[in-house]
């Protein structure tokens, strides 16, 4: 199996698990197949954004804590979105 398909993969819990702010799921069909289509987007850009890394000489662990870093830094939409710093 690739790393590709490892992070695109059905057995990803947060490819079919999608909580609301009450911890019930979303379920409403058509927001889930949305939610599955930009995971496995993201899965790929995310993907091919660390292999280019890596392969023009960025440290891995260097970058996955850059990866993590822009992921913390995502702010709710509905109170003022991204906020990188």
């Amino acid at each position: 199996m690739t790393a590709t398909a490892d992070l695109t993969s059905a057995a990803d819990p947060g490819a079919d698990h999608w909580p609301r702010p009450d911890g019930s799921p979303v379920d409403c069909r058509e927001k889930v197949r949305v939610l599955r289509e930009n995971h496995g987007e993201l899965a790929q850009t995310l993907r091919d954004c660390f292999d280019d890394a890596v392969l023009m000489g960025v440290d891995p662990e260097a970058m996955r804590d850059l990866l993590h870093r822009m992921v913390s830094a995502l702010r709710d939409p509905r109170s003022g979105g991204l906020d990188l710093k």
